[in-house]
């Protein structure tokens, strides 16, 4: 898929930078909820104002913030109050732009495919032996939309234009997590 190589050098930055923590120690789990929750954060609240493209916008996207949120409280001395999202460092020009369904759907991309990335860091935390809950990695509903949102994208992007803007949210997303990853590092 051309999307997934015009955006490889991003994503491996990002797979990289997640993939040095260690999700079996509480500390490193929290970071990497709480990156994904600032992230997911900023992202879900664009895509509020924002419709994808035709096809994508036709699909029942499924929600991952509330997961998120969930497994950060639900933590072994977390209590029952979730983080507030540090959005301060996270605002992105593309996301300002008015009318930007191929933007939208360049964002969806990242979220949807990051369910494959999750099947494979589920085992990392290792929810049976630590307690700690994986409810956000273990969701298995991204699957199936992952495969319908391939195919909607053969259906919306047939010209370089429209391709261009989805490239450009694709790899917005991916900086965007990639900065929530950072913001965590200050917290450690």
């Amino acid at each position: 898929m051309r999307l997934r190589r015009d955006t490889r050098r991003a994503h491996k930055r990002l797979d990289d930078s997640f993939s040095s923590l260690d999700l079996a120690s509480k500390d490193d789990y929290e970071r990497f909820l709480r990156a994904h929750i600032n992230g997911l954060a900023v992202i879900e609240g664009f895509l509020e104002r924002q419709v994808p493209t035709p096809a994508v916008a036709a699909l029942a996207r499924p929600r991952y913030l509330p997961l998120a949120v969930a497994d950060h409280a639900a933590l072994p001395g977390n209590g029952l109050s979730p983080p507030a999202p540090d959005l301060r460092s996270l605002p992105e020009p593309a996301l300002t732009e008015p009318n930007s369904p191929e933007i939208a759907t360049g964002l969806i991309y990242v979220i949807a495919g990051s369910r494959l990335g999750a099947r494979i860091l589920a085992p990392r935390v290792n929810a049976a032996s630590t307690g700690m809950p994986a409810t956000y990695l273990l969701e298995e509903s991204g699957s199936g939309y992952w495969k319908q949102f391939l195919d909607a994208l053969e259906v919306d992007f047939d010209n370089a234009r429209a391709y261009h803007r989805l490239k450009q949210g694709a790899l917005t997303g991916f900086d965007l997590f990639q900065r929530a990853f950072e913001g965590t590092l200050s917290k450690r």
